[in-house]
């Protein structure tokens, strides 16, 4: 008999090592819950994992890695990915599941058992007569976990309460753009760490539909390359990301970074520690840039060319 879970309700479930009595095997396209239940797998057991590509090494290379492993460390998780490509030969996979015990786990890139086999399968059917006998033998020795999209109500869900943590608030037309724009949570989970980021450095309250277009990918400004261009000394494209930033959001851009190239200075955040111990005059000097640009486009609003003045000006105080 198969025992198939979807991935929430497995990890609703995840307890206790105790609850893992067989090997896993992973599949469905929401691939960053699979990586976080991993993860989640591990820290419950207490133990290291060690990870595999079947493009990359054969079943034998990791058995005879995993051999070697067993006399000198401690208990390892296996997690091999691209189950697929052994589906060719299940006989020897077979032969060496028990090698592994409880202690491995497979991740299949590809749909092991079909979307509609699943809905039969969850309303409680039996579906062993629709798929071929020496895979469903197989399948019978692990625990199949699903991890399917996540539904939209649910993803508003969890970035209003991402949000809400920080005592921000999002319009209904920023959060629809966010869930417009990425496809997956891993993505969901970048834009926005960086739009609470963004609204933490500007003391932003409510993030609004500009806010998303300014900051996440997908959108031709990415604020975060424009102090980059600068610190690697690429001035004309700095200057001209520069305008795009301003041309977007006039009011938002100028604070944004001033708001950014503080924290770097305070080391925030170990990557802001290893950015101003890496560019510590670069990162002085624009931040006096952005303030004298903040002042000047006050008086004069052609950004282009007080961009190009102050940056001589920044330049002629930059050794490179």
């Amino acid at each position: 008999m198969l025992k198939i879970s979807v991935i929430t309700n497995f990890r609703k479930n995840l307890k206790s090592e105790k609850n893992i009595n067989s090997p896993l095997l992973f599949f469905g396209p929401e691939n960053f819950l699979i990586k976080d239940t991993i993860e989640k797998i591990c820290t419950l057991k207490g133990v290291k994992k060690k990870t595999y590509f079947l493009s990359e090494v054969s079943l034998e290379d990791i058995i005879n890695s995993a051999s070697s492993f067993s006399l000198f460390e401690e208990e390892i998780i296996y997690v091999v990915y691209e189950f697929e490509l052994l589906l060719s030969n299940l006989e020897k996979l077979k032969q060496n599941l028990n090698f592994f015990k409880n202690n491995l786990i497979f991740v299949s890139q590809e749909e092991i058992i079909s979307t509609k086999l699943l809905f039969s399968y969850f309303k409680g059917k039996d579906i062993s007569n629709y798929l071929p006998k020496d895979l469903l033998e197989i399948l019978k020795n692990f625990e199949i976990i699903y991890s399917s999209k996540m539904k939209k109500d649910k993803l508003k869900s969890l970035v209003i309460q991402k949000f809400l943590k920080h005592s921000i608030s999002l319009e209904k037309e920023a959060l629809e753009t966010l869930l417009n724009l990425v496809n997956d949570l891993q993505s969901l989970k970048w834009e926005t760490d960086k739009l609470v980021l963004y609204a933490l450095e500007t003391n932003k309250k409510i993030i609004k539909k500009e806010d998303v277009q300014l900051l996440c990918v997908g959108f031709e400004f990415n604020f975060w390359d424009t102090i980059n261009l600068f610190l690697e000394g690429n001035y004309d494209k700095f200057i001209e990301y520069l305008e795009k930033a301003y041309r977007e959001n006039m009011y938002l851009s100028i604070p944004m970074f001033l708001g950014r190239l503080k924290n770097i200075i305070k080391g925030k955040t170990s990557y802001d520690k290893m950015i101003f111990s890496k560019y510590p005059k670069q990162v002085l000097l624009l931040y006096k840039y952005f303030i004298d640009l903040d002042i000047n486009l006050r008086k004069n609003s052609n950004i282009k060319s007080l961009s190009q003045q102050l940056l001589i000006s920044v330049l002629n105080n930059i050794k490179i």
